[in-house]
């Protein structure tokens, strides 16, 4: 799902990419008619022109790279308000053939979780931040944080518990079996 900032951005993009490129024809034309039919309609003469006319026709050669960087950001930067990519692609190695999550390594098992992970690291850094800030004296701050930290604790066993049942389920099906621990 697209966000605003993203829908804006696209089709500031792909307004900038059509004037450019109208601007383009129109300078095209106003050189003489058979540039500008050569423009439209021959292969590669929009590139030749480039070169021939680049003092007239170099402001909307870069109106249209502008809206193209434009289009390149939103694809580029999923995270920044994009397509979120690496949402649509499936990760987890185990959904796509269990045997083929035991022919790699243990960590690239659950590649799916490391967003989770991330998130988890981020959690702890804040809750180390807090910690560190806490006032002895604040009895209800330090209960507060102990709640948090709690669930922080729980979150990070679920996810290590589910990490090691996917490990565990795949590997009988090469005949690994992982040293216990």
């Amino acid at each position: 799902m697209l966000t605003w900032p993203a829908i804006i951005l696209i089709a500031l993009g792909l307004l900038l990419i059509v004037v450019g490129a109208i601007w383009a024809i129109v300078v095209a034309f106003k050189r003489s008619v058979l540039w500008g039919l050569c423009y439209l309609f021959v292969p590669f003469a929009a590139l030749v022109f480039l070169f021939v006319a680049w003092a007239d026709v170099k402001r909307a050669f870069f109106v249209n790279v502008i809206g193209v960087l434009m289009l390149a950001a939103v694809l580029l930067l999923p995270n920044q308000g994009g397509l979120a990519l690496t949402k649509l692609i499936p990760l987890e190695l185990n959904q796509l053939a269990p045997s083929l999550a035991v022919a790699v390594p243990d960590a690239l098992i659950q590649v799916s979780n490391a967003d989770r992970m991330a998130e988890l690291a981020t959690r702890e850094q804040s809750l180390r931040a807090r910690k560190a800030a806490l006032d002895l004296k604040d009895e209800a701050g330090a209960r507060a944080l102990t709640e948090e930290i709690l669930k922080y604790n729980a979150d990070l066993k679920a996810v290590t518990d589910e990490q090691e049942a996917a490990r565990t389920k795949a590997a009988p099906v090469l005949g690994y079996n992982p040293a216990p621990k």
